[in-house]
This record gives structure tokens, C-alpha cells and sequence, in this order.
């Protein structure tokens, strides 16, 4: 495994290591919220039915499974740490020179480093904790639209209204399929070549995904870490005429934190069943997916049935985590199988490196995959056992609109919100549907913010 000059050198990944005593290990400050939800082969989830997962579930293990799980739950296990590179002006003109970009990088006054070239901009953004940079071309994907009068209103009149007058009604807008889309292998091979002069091979350390429709062509990559993903992710459009229209990602820096001493399997099965530090479940097979959409709670009959889930196999992971203080971890967990093929992550951390404690379940009612179960990797949120400390209200949410996006994100963060583009020029963009309550879902025109199209 190779990694780039933005994240530091770091040695090849060993869940299960005794070099580092835990008993002195990090506490660390879990309110933040697993980041997302992924399938089983480590892509993010998508949105079929065969991905829904119910409100309500009880995990049993199967007897086998506690007698021999096949891991020493009594070692220790290495977790990661994330971090932005200390100079973010050097790391913004490396991701430019990546993109084709030649100019001069400038710090503009809310303390982003930015480069425009024609109508196409580049901007980094972030802290000592995390740092993201975003590109987007402007005319990027603009194509002619067929339209039509305007219809008048009063279908009676014989006179037509004028467009965005009294009485106007709008007419559909139709627009046309994109010309000249690249290749899905063309898209990706041009993405591996962006992705090659930051630093990264593609010799397994990255994991990408390739979609596209009639007008567009979208490629993620995800960072992998020794076959985990981590939560680090670039995304990528292409228009008309192979145009890129948008691009971005992360720049970080990864090095290993402290080892852990972890819980047992039985209490990690109470974790689950608790919704305590557990990602939602993922990766459900058709056949799990067929019981569960046909199971009270989940939009198919009386609330608070219960689908219960025998978990027959276990294996050590890592899970994404932004820790309270804006943090950037994976840490270790336990990633189990059900016997339809379902999958579900949870924390292994003992307690006692956990601040504050895990709260009894007799204190509060905890439900799993509620708000906060998960979370985009530009954001975080509660974990469900402790409420978020800023609820966003739509109509506050309305203050971004018009803002350039850089600016907006300063001020969703100066609200205590984060903030996370679901649409770019009219392209939706692939998120996780996890929930997050301080969450501001936005939509992006031409660099500025052009609607809050969701809470959550």
C-alpha cells in the first residue's frame, strides 16, 4: 500500500497490535457520528429498496459465534488518526496543478485558498483538523433548453402572459441528453490520472465507483486502508463534451493513533441492540430486504414490530468517526454477518476510553439507525444516545441561500451546522441517507447556494 505526499507515510495496516499499551491510550469524545453507511464491498449505499434497513431490529448471536469467534477479544487494536497538512497553501497548488490549473493560489479574506481561471474556480477550505477543496466550472454542463410561451393563466384569454408576470404559468422546461458523454472507463481513467499527480495509485488503496445517465458521468474514489474504507472520499462530474463540471475531496494526512483494548462479542451484540456507538445496517441481501419491507416499522404495518437478526459471523474493521471536538478517526469495530447476508459495524472501544460514559439504557430510549446514526464525511452528528447540541430550523437554514458556497459554509459552521451539497449545476450528487439534525442539505448554482433543498 502507497500512500501520497498529502497524508503522511504510514506503515501497512495490522488490526491487532500489543506495541502500544491502551491502559494509556487517548479517552476519546464520541458524540460525532459514524460517517456512512456503506455495502458490504465497501461502496456507499444506494438507495433501492434492497439497501432499506428497519427502524426497530434485535441482534441475537448464534452460539457458535460466542463460543469462537475466531478473535482475541482480549488484545489490542490500532486505530488511525486524520489530520490537514500543515502548509494548506502548498497542498491547494498541488491539487491545481492536478486539475490543470496554472495561476496563483490567493487566501481570500475568510481564510480559504482559492484559484480561478476563466470560469472555472478551485477553493480549499477546513482547519488543523480537516481540509476539503471543491471545483467547479461555471458554464460547466450548460446546455440550449427547449421552452415554450408562457400559458396564460385564465385558459379563456386569448392573450398569452408575460414570463414571471401576473398569471404566468411556467411551462415544462425540457432538457436535452448530454452530447459527447465520456465512457464510464474514460471518466475513471481520467479521474486515476488526476488522482496519480496528487500522490495515489491505484494499486488497491483506492476503491472507485462509476455512474452515470444521459447526462452525466459521476466517479467517486474512496481511500481505502488495507481493504477498509475510511471514509475519505474525491467525487468527480463530467458533462457535455467530456467537459469536468465539478470535482472534490479531501486532503489529509493519516497516521496511527493509540491501540485499544476492546469489548467482548456479547457486548458488543448489547451495543448493537442498545443503537450505542453502531452504524446503520448495510449491505442487506435481497431476501433480508424482502422480510423487512414487509415488516411493521418499516412503511408496511403497526409500528414497534421488531425484526430480529441472527448475526453467525465477525470480523475486526475500522469505522470512520468525527469525535465531538471535529476529529477525524477510524477506530477499531466489529463488522458482523447475519444469516440473510445482512452487516452491520459496531465501535469495539471499551467504555473506559469512551467520554463521557456510555449512558445506561435504562436512562433513555435509543433506537437504532435514528438521527445521527450516520454521516457524510463533511459533517458530524449525534451517535443517537445524546441529542445534537443545535437543532436546524428551515427557516433559519434560508440565510444561505445566495451565499457563495465558501462563505456559506462559514456560516453554517458559525451556526453550528454543518453543511453538505446534494446538487451541483442541476447534477444531484451521491450522498449517504443517514440523518443528522444540525445538517443543512444544500444546492450549489454557478458557485453560489441556490436552495436548502433538506434538514437532516
Amino acid at each position: 500500500m502507497t500512500m501520497s505526499r498529502l497524508p503522511v507515510a504510514v506503515a501497512a495496516l495490522t488490526l491487532v497490535l500489543a506495541s502500544c499499551g491502551s491502559p494509556g491510550a487517548e479517552t476519546l469524545d464520541l458524540s460525532g457520528a459514524p460517517n456512512a453507511s456503506r455495502s458490504s464491498s465497501g461502496e456507499m449505499a444506494g438507495d433501492s429498496a434492497a439497501m432499506i434497513a428497519p427502524a426497530n431490529v434485535e441482534y441475537t448471536a448464534t452460539d457458535g459465534l460466542l463460543a469462537d469467534p475466531g478473535i482475541d477479544t482480549s488484545g489490542e487494536f490500532r486505530a488511525w488518526r486524520f489530520g490537514a497538512p500543515g502548509d494548506a497553501e502548498a497542498a491547494t497548488r498541488k491539487v491545481a496543478a492536478a486539475l490543470g490549473m496554472r495561476g496563483k493560489v490567493t487566501k481570500d479574506a475568510n481564510g480559504s485558498y482559492v484559484l480561478t481561471v476563466g470560469d472555472a474556480a478551485l477553493s480549499s477550505y477546513g482547519d488543523e483538523n480537516a481540509r476539503w477543496w471543491n471545483f467547479h466550472v461555471a458554464s460547466g454542463g450548460t446546455r440550449d433548453v427547449s421552452t415554450s410561451p408562457c400559458e396564460p393563466a385564465d385558459l379563456g384569454s386569448s392573450k398569452d402572459s408575460a414570463p414571471g408576470g401576473p398569471g404566468c404559468v411556467p411551462s415544462p422546461v425540457t432538457v436535452p441528453p448530454a452530447k459527447n458523454l465520456p465512457t464510464a472507463a474514460g471518466a475513471r481513467a481520467r479521474v486515476e490520472a488526476i488522482m496519480a499527480k496528487l500522490g495515489h495509485d491505484s494499486d488497491g488503496t483506492l476503491k472507485y465507483l462509476v455512474s452515470s445517465d444521459e447526462y452525466s458521468v459521476s466517479v467517486s474514489a474512496e481511500w481505502m486502508l488495507d481493504g477498509e474504507a475510511t471514509g475519505v472520499s474525491w467525487y468527480f462530474g463530467f458533462g457535455e463534451d467530456g467537459v469536468m463540471t465539478f470535482a472534490g475531496g479531501q486532503v489529509f494526512e493519516a497516521s496511527e493513533a493509540d491501540a485499544y483494548r476492546v469489548i467482548t462479542i456479547e457486548q458488543a451484540v448489547e451495543r448493537l441492540n442498545s443503537g450505542m456507538y453502531a452504524a446503520m445496517p448495510y449491505g442487506w441481501s435481497s431476501t433480508a430486504a424482502a422480510r423487512d419491507l414487509a415488516s411493521p416499522g418499516t412503511g408496511g404495518g403497526s409500528p414497534g414490530t421488531v425484526t430480529k437478526v441472527m448475526l453467525e459471523k465477525v470480523r475486526t474493521s475500522l469505522m470512520p468517526y468525527w469525535t465531538a471536538s471535529g476529529r477525524q478517526m477510524l477506530l477499531p469495530a466489529y463488522t458482523f454477518t447475519g444469516t440473510a447476508g445482512e452487516s452491520v459495524q459496531v465501535l469495539a472501544v471499551r467504555d473506559e476510553y469512551v467520554s463521557p460514559p456510555v449512558p445506561s439504557t435504562d436512562d433513555m430510549a435509543v433506537v437504532p439507525g435514528s438521527p445521527g446514526s450516520g454521516s457524510s464525511g463533511s459533517g458530524s452528528g449525534s451517535t443517537g444516545a445524546q441529542e445534537p447540541a443545535v437543532v436546524v430550523r428551515t427557516e433559519e437554514a434560508q440565510q444561505l441561500v445566495g451565499l457563495d458556497e465558501d462563505e456559506a459554509a462559514k456560516v453554517a459552521a458559525g451556526n453550528g451546522w454543518t453543511m453538505r451539497v446534494v446538487e451541483r449545476d442541476g447534477e444531484s450528487l451521491m450522498v449517504t441517507t443517514d440523518w443528522v439534525d444540525n445538517r443543512v442539505n444544500v444546492a450549489v448554482d454557478s458557485g453560489k447556494v441556490s436552495a436548502v433543498s433538506s434538514i437532516g
